[in-house]
């Protein structure tokens, strides 16, 4: 797998809510394997990758997810000059959410609200 950073993702925003644009050697990158999915669920932990991690793995699961107020539990600040702030600290959360959802079994269709559901 490639060595993806979370500017491999940049934002749109609608009125549908927010749409992830996904840099060409990403898209290459996430393959529905088992070893793909374990080096994202690593980088989750990590402050740099993250993002490209969640967006990834949300990508191979084919979840159903909503756009906004959230991206899939992603929190998206998105600035009046295109600047996009996302806090680091979310992909704890994050991280956990994925880990029960590769736990399961059978895998959900949807990414738990929170690592307690």
């Amino acid at each position: 797998m490639l060595d993806l950073l979370n500017a491999d993702v940049t934002w749109d925003a609608n009125y549908d809510g927010f749409v992830p644009r996904i840099s060409e050697r990403a898209t290459a990158a996430f393959r529905d394997d088992e070893e793909t999915i374990s080096t994202l669920l690593a980088w989750l932990s990590d402050p740099d990758r993250f993002v490209v991690a969640h967006v990834g793995l949300t990508q191979i699961a084919g979840l159903e997810y909503s756009p906004f107020p959230t991206w899939n539990g992603l929190s998206i600040q998105k600035e009046s000059d295109g600047r996009v702030n996302i806090n680091s600290e979310q992909r704890h959360t994050l991280a956990k959410r994925w880990q029960s959802w590769h736990a399961a079994s059978p895998r959900p269709r949807v990414l738990s609200l929170s690592e307690d559901e």
